[in-house]
C-alpha cells in the first residue's frame, strides 16, 4: 500500500482503480509454479520463465506495431458502394474496391470500442462551455485496418454529486463521422444511464478532459 501515495500524485484520486488485471496475471505464475519440477529455487524459475516471454515478445515482428485491429465476431460485410449507399456519412472515408466492415466492436491497440459507448469528441478547453463534448458510437467503420465512428453528438455538464458528467443529446440528433485516428483521447468510456423516471446518462472519464 505504500505505493498509493505516488501514485495518487502522479495520476490524481483512484477513481475506477480495478485491481483484477493485475491479480490474474498471478494466474500464469501459479500455473507455472504448478508445472515446475524445480522446488529449491522455485521464484528464479518462474522469474527466468516470465522474463523469457517477455523476450520473446520483444524480439517478434508484430511486438512494436502502433496500429493492431481486430474486429468482433458477428460483422456484416458491405461492398464500398453499399455502404455509402446506406450509411451516406462514410462517403468520405470508405476507398472504392474495398469491402467495409461493420462490427459490433473493435479492438485497436488494446482498447475496446463497442457500440453504444462514448468517446471525447472535444476537450473542455476547446468548447465555447468550458465542459467537453461526447459523442456516442453509433456505428463502427472499419476498411484495411482503418477505423472510423458514426457518433451521436452529445453535450455535457458536470454533476459533482457523482463526479461524473452528464449526457445531454442534441435536438434534433446529430450525426457525424470521426476518424479514431482524430479522436483528442482514445479512451472509450462506457455510458451509465439513470434507473430514474428521467433516464439520465453519464460518463466518468478516467483523467481530466
Amino acid at each position: 500500500m505504500i505505493h498509493y501515495p505516488d501514485i495518487i500524485k502522479m495520476h490524481g484520486p483512484p477513481i475506477r482503480y480495478w485491481c483484477m488485471r493485475y491479480e490474474a496475471f498471478h494466474n500464469i505464475v501459479k500455473r507455472k509454479a504448478q508445472l515446475n519440477c524445480n522446488f529449491t529455487n522455485i521464484s528464479k524459475s518462474i522469474a527466468h520463465h516470465l522474463q523469457s516471454v517477455f523476450c520473446a515478445n520483444m524480439q517478434s515482428d508484430d511486438g512494436f506495431k502502433k496500429h493492431r485491429v481486430e474486429v468482433g465476431p458477428n460483422l456484416f460485410v458491405l461492398s464500398s458502394l453499399n455502404a455509402v449507399e446506406k450509411f451516406p456519412l462514410v462517403e468520405s472515408f470508405v476507398k472504392p474496391n474495398h469491402p467495409v466492415l461493420f462490427p459490433p466492436w473493435v479492438l485497436v491497440n488494446g482498447w475496446m470500442y463497442r457500440t453504444n459507448s462514448a468517446i471525447v469528441l472535444k476537450k473542455s478547453f476547446e468548447t465555447i462551455s468550458g465542459y467537453p463534448e461526447f459523442g456516442k458510437i453509433q456505428k463502427i467503420v472499419v476498411q484495411n485496418d482503418e477505423v472510423a465512428f458514426i457518433v451521436s453528438h452529445f453535450n455535457s455538464l458536470f454533476d459533482k454529486h457523482f463526479h461524473a458528467f452528464e449526457l445531454h443529446e442534441e435536438n434534433p440528433p446529430l450525426h457525424a463521422l470521426f476518424l479514431l485516428n482524430n479522436i483528442p483521447d482514445c479512451e472509450p468510456l462506457s455510458i451509465v444511464t439513470s434507473y430514474k423516471w428521467n433516464g439520465i446518462s453519464y460518463v466518468n472519464p478516467r483523467h481530466i478532459v
